[in-house]
């Protein structure tokens, strides 16, 4: 650090304003209405700071243990938690006798942010052209009972096009603008600062050794007893590892920035070695070394560790992210802190060391891991990356939902319309922060976020290069690598919507921005980044804030006891897992929470329940009949009695499952009108399935971009409601995930169901498009060999509307099928050659296949012309060299087709086969040769 002789006065160092007894100066007293504004209040007021302190520490500790918080019932004790702190702060100010006090000014990116996202579900007239571009087209096209005309179009709608996402982001960022304020309030001392960063050092550290023991040991589950029910890559309590990596960042911060605060000299203990200029720089940096560790003690040592067991963890974590953000942001802060202090102590030294230290370490913890994670980095094809394929396909969405985005939270539901490859994986998030915020927030909202960052970055280079003292010098370090690493692992992460990512990084901002606002007031050329706000309005800003937490804690609390019923998963449901008397009980319990919040997923789940009921009453009417019974017992031995039972009530669950009720209502409206009447007439369907629809229309109305709603509502409406409606939800679900293969497939069975089949082929083949392995079950099922009451596809239309450009597919048909005649098979195999011979470029297996198809249609010369590509790269494919020679024997050309057979016996394990056929060509040779002469 600079040197002791051009230290400023004690006055105005950051250690003086925190008021150890030091006398302000004249015009500080009557700028500050006669005391330091920073300096903190004695008394009674500090009994009301600590409380508060404690509980916003105790909520940064623990919220990520709890599975990061992503669930309501921890982010309720988080808003709690800040409640306790926000009370304690309004006591503690009308109790001092300040005038104003230093407020943090990224107060302002915050609350633009709330403001943004309160715009965006204020209803507008449906003209706003700048606002609502591709939101009137959802609007009209996914919700209500039919599609809107002009004179049935909604008047007005909002921004969002998912209220609830909004509104749930809406939560999240008033938390974190209390945990901001909080954070710039409750640590303002050096000895308050220290107690935060070691706390987060030593969280950071334990979460790390967490998931170091728990990488080694384990066994497919989160803390070795939690099924991960919708896959991920945890680490430590986390479900993703990225969102680790970004808790763990800010952990690291939080180390590095302790390191100035501790390594400064002590009073009288500034003696540092002497040098001369002629001393070599590689005995230099020894003494340093020497230095550093004679100097060493119990809490540098505790940092040290923290800070390469930390590293360690990211490195473990196998997150590419999180060790580049680290790795970058460690190089960046050693150059903005040598830059601004041009320190002479070992630490541009010790710090590489460290990181070295933690990347060693890791690599013997986890080496094989680490070298196939990290190796393939240099091989990844940037146009390929399904990342980068992901934020292409998803860039018109910044133009078409104007100038504001489709609002905050909505990016699952909106990117599934942009989709270009199959949908293979949903993205819950963009994991690109810059990127996800330009969709959701539009460009305000982008220029808000970036903004936010220029602040914080003001505030560190003002801390870096202008404090003086060691805790200045350290929190100013923390800032930058906290910044510089955030902003590195935004670019391929999404740690800040998991909220106990989100609370401790604006507890960090927060306090960090603070500081430099109260050292810019302190300086003898003030700084620009300065903001004081009367006691009074700090009164009423805390004031609104606690009350908006409250009801952030109350929404919190109401969702908490809706997913408490949400179990187990839809998706696991039957008829042992949970019974026709437990259901009754959800229900029971869920209606009335739903009915007070009604929420997307308590309004689906609860619609699932009432169908889950609906097919266990149905279940059990389909048991109690006669016949089944005497089925059951006319078999032999219990054990066998227990199996047949099996079986029967195994088929019966399956025929109770929405796709067979609705293929059995089809049957029914061919065959008899009065038995479909008595069927939809049955109590289980009466009583459940109107309701299940009522509630999934509701969830439809708050979120219409749901695709397994639209599709649910589909299915109910094939069954009791109106057909013409069923297919409007049909069409729906696919505009919302044109590129899902399982939705194309299911309108498929829904057309061919209801007899349409050139509807059913459509939708088919683009199903084949997407997943060309699934062609043998689909033709099980167009055929007809299936188990099912469906009329098969004509082998025509299959033939020229259902099978995709595809050639392995289309020669596949024509080959193994025996509704194909004649004249068909000479059409499909002519299509796929046209379709092998009109590629720019063929791989290896089509020519293979183009060999196949050429000899059976009989063009063999074209046929070996194929082949003998194929063998030019793959010449001991015995196979095709076998095919080849046997086709240039039927084409006479005797000599190379003997030269072939040679090599197959030379190769061959049972060349038997190969000599055989060697010798038939040399008697046809000779006989072709006797001729001649």
């Amino acid at each position: 650090m600079k040197s002791p002789e051009n230290k400023p006065p004690r006055g105005m160092t950051l250690e003086a304003t925190f008021g150890d007894g030091q006398r302000p100066t004249p015009a500080s007293m009557r700028s500050r209405g006669g005391r330091n504004d920073n300096q903190e209040s004695s008394g009674l007021s500090d009994y009301f700071a600590w409380p508060g302190r404690i509980f916003l520490l105790l909520a940064v500790v623990i919220s990520p243990w709890i599975f990061a918080s992503v669930n309501f019932g921890p982010q309720r004790w988080i808003a709690i938690s800040l409640l306790a702190g926000l009370g304690f702060w309004w006591f503690e100010t009308s109790m001092n006798s300040r005038r104003k006090q230093v407020f943090s000014v990224l107060f302002f990116p915050l609350v633009l942010g709330i403001l943004l996202g309160l715009f965006q579900l204020i209803p507008f007239p449906e003209s706003t052209s700048s606002l609502l571009q591709r939101q009137v087209e959802i609007q009209q096209n996914l919700t209500g009972p039919a599609v809107a005309t002009n004179s049935e179009a909604p008047t007005s709608m909002s921004i969002s096009v998912n209220h609830d996402g909004t509104w749930h982001h809406l939560r999240l960022l008033t938390l974190a603008l209390a945990a901001l304020l909080l954070g710039a309030r409750y640590f303002r001392t050096k000895q308050h600062i220290t107690l935060l960063l070691t706390t987060m050092a030593a969280n950071g550290a334990a979460i790390s050794f967490f998931g170091i023991i728990h990488s080694l040991t384990n066994n497919g589950k989160m803390f070795w007893f939690h099924t991960i029910t919708k896959g991920g890559q945890p680490f430590g309590p986390f479900v993703n590892r990225n969102n680790a990596c970004c808790y763990l960042l800010v952990c690291m911060a939080a180390a590095i920035g302790l390191l100035p605060i501790l390594l400064a000299p002590r009073d009288g203990s500034d003696l540092r070695s002497i040098s001369s200029r002629e001393t070599t720089p590689l005995r230099q940096i020894s003494a340093k070394i020497l230095e550093f560790i004679a100097d060493l003690n119990a809490k540098k040592i505790a940092v040290l560790l923290a800070i390469v067991l930390i590293g360690t963890g990211i490195i473990v974590s196998l997150s590419r992210g999180g060790t580049a953000a680290m790795m970058v942001a460690g190089i960046v802060s050693l150059i903005a802190y040598g830059m601004a202090r041009q320190p002479k102590n070992s630490m541009f030294v010790f710090i590489p060391a460290l990181l070295i230290a933690g990347l060693l370490i890791g690599f013997v913890v986890l080496g094989d891991g680490l070298v196939q994670r990290f190796g393939s980095v240099d091989t990844v094809e940037i146009d390929k990356d399904p990342r980068v394929n992901h934020w292409k396909s998803t860039w018109p969405a910044t133009e078409q939902f104007g100038v504001l985005g489709s609002g905050l939270g909505t990016y699952r539901g909106v990117h599934r319309s942009y989709q270009n490859d199959p949908e293979i994986v949903v993205y819950n998030y963009a994991e690109n922060q810059y990127f996800q915020t330009l969709v959701e927030a539009g460009w305000p909202g982008f220029v808000i976020y970036l903004s936010a960052w220029f602040l914080a970055l003001q505030s560190t280079n003002l801390l870096l290069n202008r404090g003086q003292s060691p805790t200045s010098v350290g929190v100013g370090l923390m800032g930058m690598f906290l910044i510089s690493s955030q902003a590195v692992a935004s670019f391929l992460d999404f740690g800040f919507y998991i909220p106990a990512n989100t609370l401790a990084l604006a507890v960090m901002f927060g306090f960090l921005s603070y500081h430099a606002q109260a050292l810019g007031g302190r300086l003898k050329k003030p700084s620009w980044l300065r903001l004081q706000i009367p006691n009074v309005a700090i009164s009423t800003i805390v004031l609104i804030l606690f009350g908006a937490t409250c009801l952030v804690a109350y929404g919190m609390h109401q969702r908490a006891a809706i997913d408490r019923f949400c179990r187990p998963r839809v998706s696991l449901m039957d008829s042992q897992t949970i019974t026709l008397d437990q259901t009754t009980k959800q229900l029971d319990q869920l209606l009335p929470l739903v009915k007070g919040k009604p929420t997307p997923k308590g309004l689906n789940y609860a619609a699932s329940l009432l169908i889950h009921r609906c097919r266990l009453q149905l279940f059990t009417s389909l048991l109690a009949e006669n016949e089944i019974r005497q089925v059951i017992a006319t078999t032999g031995d219990t054990e066998e009695q227990a199996k047949v039972k099996k079986i029967v009530s195994d088929n019966f669950w399956v025929s109770t499952d929405l796709t067979q009720l609705q293929e059995h209502v089809n049957f029914l409206k061919s065959e008899s009108r009065i038995e479909l009447s008595q069927f939809k007439a049955e109590p289980g369907i009466q009583q459940n399935l109107p309701l299940a629809m009522q509630l999934l229309a509701y969830s439809r109305e708050i979120s219409p971009l749901q695709p397994w709603v639209h599709l649910r509502l589909a299915q109910l409406n094939a069954i009791v409601g109106d057909a013409d409606e069923s297919d409007r939800c049909i069409q729906r679900t696919l505009e919302v995930a044109p590129q899902n293969p399982q939705f194309q497939n299911i309108a498929g069975i829904y057309y061919l169901q209801s007899n349409r089949p050139k509807l059913a082929s459509a939708h088919f083949r683009r199903y084949l498009e997407l997943q060309p392995h699934k062609f043998t079950p689909t033709m099980n099922i167009v055929t007809g060999r299936s188990n099912r009451s469906i009329e098969p596809i004509s082998a025509e239309m299959i033939g020229g509307l259902m099978l995709p450009d595809n050639p392995a597919m289309l020669f596949k048909y024509a080959t193994q099928y025996r509704i194909v005649d004649a004249e068909q098979k000479r059409a499909t195999l002519e299509r796929a050659a046209t379709i092998l011979d009109n590629m720019k470029f063929r791989e290896d297996n089509d020519n293979k296949l183009l060999g196949d198809i050429r000899s059976l249609q009989g063009e063999l010369e074209k046929a070996v012309e194929a082949y003998d590509d194929f063998l030019l790269i793959f010449p001991h494919d015995l196979k095709y060299l076998f095919k080849r020679a046997q086709l240039l024997e039927q084409l006479g050309r005797y000599r190379l087709a003997l030269e072939d057979a040679n090599q197959l016996a030379n190769r061959a394990s049972k060349p038997q086969k190969f000599l055989d056929f060697a010798r038939e060509i040399r008697r046809k040779l000779s006989e072709r040769e006797e001729k001649q002469q």
